[in-house]
Protein backbone atom coordinates (compact mmCIF):
# COMPACT_ATOMS: atom_id res chain seq x y z
CA UNK A 1 0.00 0.00 0.00
CA UNK A 2 1.28 2.96 -1.10
CA UNK A 3 0.41 6.46 0.64
CA UNK A 4 -2.33 9.07 -1.01
CA UNK A 5 -1.86 11.43 -3.53
CA UNK A 6 -2.84 14.99 -2.62
CA UNK A 7 -3.52 15.71 -6.20
CA UNK A 8 -6.40 18.22 -6.06
CA UNK A 9 -6.68 17.70 -10.46
CA UNK A 10 -6.76 13.79 -9.84
CA UNK A 11 -10.20 12.47 -11.32
CA UNK A 12 -11.96 9.71 -9.03
CA UNK A 13 -14.41 7.49 -9.62
CA UNK A 14 -16.24 6.09 -6.46
CA UNK A 15 -18.20 2.45 -6.70
CA UNK A 16 -20.14 2.11 -3.19
CA UNK A 17 -21.77 -1.39 -2.57
CA UNK A 18 -24.27 0.04 -0.46
CA UNK A 19 -25.15 -3.75 1.14
CA UNK A 20 -21.45 -3.75 2.30
CA UNK A 21 -21.62 -0.26 4.18
CA UNK A 22 -25.55 -0.75 5.68
CA UNK A 23 -24.47 -4.39 6.96
CA UNK A 24 -21.37 -2.92 8.67
CA UNK A 25 -22.97 -0.21 10.78
CA UNK A 26 -27.10 -0.35 10.14
CA UNK A 27 -29.48 1.25 7.79
CA UNK A 28 -29.84 4.77 7.36
CA UNK A 29 -26.79 5.69 9.77
CA UNK A 30 -24.64 6.35 6.74
CA UNK A 31 -24.31 10.25 5.58
CA UNK A 32 -23.34 8.90 1.79
CA UNK A 33 -22.39 12.78 1.06
CA UNK A 34 -20.11 13.60 3.57
CA UNK A 35 -18.61 9.75 3.05
CA UNK A 36 -18.07 10.73 -0.38
CA UNK A 37 -16.18 14.20 0.40
CA UNK A 38 -14.09 12.39 2.98
CA UNK A 39 -13.16 9.66 0.64
CA UNK A 40 -12.24 12.20 -2.38
CA UNK A 41 -9.89 14.36 -0.04
CA UNK A 42 -10.29 17.28 -2.49
CA UNK A 43 -9.89 15.39 -5.72
CA UNK A 44 -12.64 15.90 -8.89
CA UNK A 45 -15.13 13.08 -8.58
CA UNK A 46 -16.13 12.11 -12.09
CA UNK A 47 -18.50 9.49 -11.16
CA UNK A 48 -20.23 7.97 -7.99
CA UNK A 49 -22.10 4.82 -8.83
CA UNK A 50 -23.64 2.76 -5.39
CA UNK A 51 -25.00 -1.03 -6.18
CA UNK A 52 -27.97 -2.26 -4.50
CA UNK A 53 -30.48 -4.92 -4.53
CA UNK A 54 -34.26 -3.50 -4.75
CA UNK A 55 -36.55 -5.30 -2.24
CA UNK A 56 -40.02 -3.87 -3.37
CA UNK A 57 -41.17 -3.72 0.40
CA UNK A 58 -38.27 -1.79 2.00
CA UNK A 59 -38.95 1.69 2.26
CA UNK A 60 -35.96 2.62 4.23
CA UNK A 61 -33.85 1.66 0.87
CA UNK A 62 -36.27 3.24 -1.18
CA UNK A 63 -35.50 6.52 0.63
CA UNK A 64 -32.12 5.95 0.34
CA UNK A 65 -31.90 5.59 -3.42
CA UNK A 66 -33.36 8.91 -3.38
CA UNK A 67 -31.60 10.39 -1.57
CA UNK A 68 -28.16 9.06 -3.09
CA UNK A 69 -30.13 9.96 -6.62
CA UNK A 70 -30.32 13.51 -5.47
CA UNK A 71 -27.18 13.61 -4.62
CA UNK A 72 -26.13 12.47 -8.47
CA UNK A 73 -25.39 8.79 -7.50
CA UNK A 74 -26.23 6.53 -9.89
CA UNK A 75 -27.64 3.25 -8.54
CA UNK A 76 -26.63 0.09 -9.92
CA UNK A 77 -29.36 -2.64 -9.58
CA UNK A 78 -27.99 -6.03 -10.99
CA UNK A 79 -30.58 -8.33 -12.72
CA UNK A 80 -31.74 -11.22 -10.96
CA UNK A 81 -33.11 -12.19 -7.52
CA UNK A 82 -32.89 -13.63 -4.82
CA UNK A 83 -35.25 -15.44 -2.08
CA UNK A 84 -32.97 -14.83 0.79
CA UNK A 85 -33.21 -11.20 1.99
CA UNK A 86 -29.90 -10.71 3.86
CA UNK A 87 -28.51 -12.39 0.25
CA UNK A 88 -27.56 -10.08 -2.80
CA UNK A 89 -27.11 -11.44 -5.89
CA UNK A 90 -25.34 -9.93 -8.77
CA UNK A 91 -23.89 -7.01 -7.05
CA UNK A 92 -20.43 -7.77 -6.64
CA UNK A 93 -19.98 -8.87 -10.42
CA UNK A 94 -21.92 -5.95 -11.61
CA UNK A 95 -19.22 -3.65 -9.60
CA UNK A 96 -15.71 -5.35 -10.53
CA UNK A 97 -17.20 -5.69 -13.86
CA UNK A 98 -18.13 -2.24 -14.12
CA UNK A 99 -14.62 -1.12 -12.26
CA UNK A 100 -12.66 -3.24 -14.63
CA UNK A 101 -14.37 -1.67 -17.79
CA UNK A 102 -14.33 1.99 -16.18
CA UNK A 103 -9.74 1.44 -15.36
CA UNK A 104 -9.81 0.36 -19.36
CA UNK A 105 -12.13 3.08 -21.30
CA UNK A 106 -12.13 5.80 -18.34
CA UNK A 107 -10.20 9.23 -18.37
CA UNK A 108 -9.69 8.61 -14.33
CA UNK A 109 -6.76 8.31 -12.62
CA UNK A 110 -8.14 6.36 -9.54
CA UNK A 111 -10.73 4.12 -8.83
CA UNK A 112 -12.10 4.09 -5.31
CA UNK A 113 -14.22 0.99 -4.34
CA UNK A 114 -16.44 1.48 -0.82
CA UNK A 115 -16.59 -2.03 0.46
CA UNK A 116 -13.95 -4.39 2.18
CA UNK A 117 -15.20 -7.80 -0.18
CA UNK A 118 -11.86 -10.06 -0.62
CA UNK A 119 -13.30 -10.92 -3.79
CA UNK A 120 -12.36 -8.16 -5.17
CA UNK A 121 -8.54 -8.70 -5.10
CA UNK A 122 -8.31 -9.75 -8.64
CA UNK A 123 -10.06 -6.63 -9.54
CA UNK A 124 -7.17 -4.68 -7.95
CA UNK A 125 -5.06 -6.43 -10.36
CA UNK A 126 -7.02 -5.86 -13.59
CA UNK A 127 -7.25 -2.03 -12.35
CA UNK A 128 -3.12 -1.52 -11.81
CA UNK A 129 -2.47 -3.19 -15.31
CA UNK A 130 -5.00 -0.31 -16.98
CA UNK A 131 -2.37 2.08 -15.33
CA UNK A 132 -4.77 3.24 -12.72
CA UNK A 133 -4.21 3.68 -9.03
CA UNK A 134 -6.51 1.92 -7.05
CA UNK A 135 -7.87 2.58 -3.29
CA UNK A 136 -10.86 0.83 -0.74
CA UNK A 137 -12.63 2.35 2.15
CA UNK A 138 -14.30 -0.21 4.11
CA UNK A 139 -15.07 -0.04 8.22
CA UNK A 140 -12.53 -1.92 10.11
CA UNK A 141 -14.74 -5.19 10.87
CA UNK A 142 -15.44 -5.76 7.26
CA UNK A 143 -11.97 -5.30 5.81
CA UNK A 144 -9.91 -8.26 4.09
CA UNK A 145 -6.94 -8.34 5.57
CA UNK A 146 -5.59 -9.56 1.94
CA UNK A 147 -7.53 -6.49 0.08
CA UNK A 148 -5.67 -3.93 2.19
CA UNK A 149 -2.36 -5.29 1.65
CA UNK A 150 -2.85 -5.38 -2.40
CA UNK A 151 -4.58 -1.97 -2.76
CA UNK A 152 -2.27 1.26 -3.35
CA UNK A 153 -4.21 3.11 -0.40
CA UNK A 154 -6.85 1.61 2.03
CA UNK A 155 -9.10 3.80 4.36
CA UNK A 156 -11.22 3.09 7.43
CA UNK A 157 -14.36 4.70 7.37
CA UNK A 158 -14.24 4.40 11.38
CA UNK A 159 -12.14 7.32 11.30
CA UNK A 160 -13.91 9.03 9.28
CA UNK A 161 -16.99 11.75 10.70
CA UNK A 162 -19.34 10.01 8.26
CA UNK A 163 -22.51 8.70 10.61
CA UNK A 164 -25.25 10.35 11.28
CA UNK A 165 -26.14 11.54 14.70
CA UNK A 166 -29.07 8.73 16.21
CA UNK A 167 -31.24 10.86 18.02
CA UNK A 168 -31.89 8.79 21.78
Amino acid sequence: MTAITQNKNEKVEIFIDLMNVETSVGRDIVDYNCLVKCLAKGRQITVIRAYDQIKESNPEQKRLHADLKREKVRIIVPRGSCGNSHKQIGVDVQLATDVVTSALRSSCDTILIVSGDGDFIPVIDSVKASGKKIEFAAFSGFANMSLIDETDYFTYLDDLPICKEVEA
